[in-house]
């Protein structure tokens, strides 16, 4: 059983580590199990292991030896409207317009295991992708200067633990070890940086492209309290800290041979921090058969409020600000149990985006989210259920307004159009109990 929960964990963060991803920069694949009810119910949550990942006491109402191993397959589908823009020197650009979906779906695995350690004591571990980005765009578009990929993936391994106060307390606390991997590339007007530096080039007639990789682990803590006044009632709370992460990589650069030397290779630090998330739950068995749960998510991404690159080459930093503003996830979860073997759940959610519309980029083109979920769990004996869900989120429609008013686009020029958003997501675990 050792073998067996030490493979499981391993082949977990060797996936996560080559396939993260996520429809924007916060994730909504951290339980497969969960994605039936939509989270709702899950910082109280009795009786399912993944719980932990919101809140570690929710580990001390269980009781054996449990592994999950479950995935979700998100399938995005962010489609750009007409785009129109002009050069740093607000002379018009031409570029190919995009008419197919800029974000690619993949699945996102999770591991999740806990164990007795004796009456009072419980372990765990969760090794999740609770962060990422991908999109990607023709080289050639309209909006190249201002990106054309965007990848960033992520492999959280947070083990913790559970302690038993008494029949009606339980608290829980675990540390964070986060991995972030990324990738940005994005055209350069070398012809407007030419006509600068006085080459007799002309702007948005000479593309460069950059290439910009990085990497980083960081580090943070989790902690939840669970409260069972009654063997209906649970409310629980959890708490997941920021990390803060300076990814350590390189810029690399395609220049044309007329410009040879007009941007050079250098290494890169760039700040890459994830937000500290507070959470709060409440579950309650209406009867045997019907349970209700909803949770709160309070996400602080207030505190993020630019990304910054730095050169080792001395070149100036770039700055982009990002005003995230703090977000709220509302979400209600119902579970029908009609016997010992089957499940069924439903959910609904409001997803808010952090974006606000007057900072929005092509990279992260977000909006606020509303979500519909269905599911099933099957048990087939006391020791294996398996479960799916599907879930879908309708997307409001972004607007993007870059325009050169803004510093940060002195060389990428003005740029408007909209995007049509939905997401799917389809959710499958496998529980073994031993």
């Amino acid at each position: 059983m050792r073998y067996f929960f030490m493979t499981s964990m391993l082949l977990t963060i060797y996936l996560l580590a080559d396939h993260a991803y996520a429809a924007g920069y916060a994730a909504q694949a951290e339980s497969p199990g969960q994605i039936g009810t939509l989270y709702g119910g899950a910082t109280a949550a009795t009786g399912d292991t993944s719980s932990q990942f919101f809140n570690p006491a929710t580990m001390a109402t269980q009781r054996g030896n449990t592994v999950i191993l479950g995935t979700t397959i998100a399938s995005p589908d962010t489609t750009p409207g007409t785009f129109t823009g002009t050069t740093g020197a607000n002379t018009p650009i031409t570029g190919s317009q995009e008419d197919d979906s800029v974000a690619a779906g993949k699945a996102v695995p999770v591991f999740y295991g806990a164990m007795d350690i004796n009456p009072r004591f419980r372990a765990g571990i969760a090794v999740t992708s609770p962060w990422g980005l991908s999109t990607k765009y023709k080289s050639d578009w309209e909006g190249r200067y201002h990106g054309v990929t965007s990848d960033v993936k992520s492999l959280n391994i947070n083990p913790s633990v559970s302690y038993k106060i008494n029949d009606k307390i339980a608290i829980g606390a675990g540390v964070q070890a986060q991995y972030i991997k990324g990738r940005l590339t994005n055209a350069v007007d070398c012809g407007l940086i030419g006509a600068l530096n006085s080459l007799g080039t002309t702007p948005g007639t000479i593309d460069c492209y950059s290439d910009m990789t990085g990497d980083d682990w960081g580090y943070g803590y989790n902690a939840g309290i669970l409260l069972t006044p009654t063997d209906r009632l649970s409310i629980g709370a959890g708490y997941r800290s920021a990390i803060k992460h300076r990814l350590r990589g390189d810029v690399d650069f395609s220049v044309p041979a007329p410009l040879a030397g007009l941007l050079n290779d250098t290494q890169t630090r760039t700040a890459f921090n994830t937000p500290a998330m507070t959470t709060a739950g409440i579950q309650y068995k209406v009867s045997d058969m019907l349970t209700l749960g909803a949770d709160i998510h309070f996400t602080e991404w207030s505190k993020i409020q630019e990304g910054r690159v730095t050169f080792a080459n001395g070149t100036p930093d770039v700055v982009t600000a990002t005003n995230y503003q703090d977000t709220f996830l509302y979400s209600m979860g119902v579970t029908y149990a009609p016997s010992s073997t089957w499940k069924f759940m439903t959910g609904v959610a409001l997803d808010e985006s952090p974006v606000r519309a007057a900072y929005r980029n092509v990279r992260i083109p977000d909006a606020d989210r509303r979500w519909i979920s269905v599911g099933t769990e099957y048990a087939f004996n006391d020791m294996v259920a398996f479960s799916i869900a599907y879930a879908h989120a309708f997307v409001d429609d972004a607007t993007i307004n870059q325009t050169l008013a803004d510093p940060n686009n002195s060389l990428r020029g003005n740029l408007t159009g909209d995007y049509e958003t939905s997401i799917d997501l389809l959710a499958m675990s496998l529980r073994y109990n031993f």
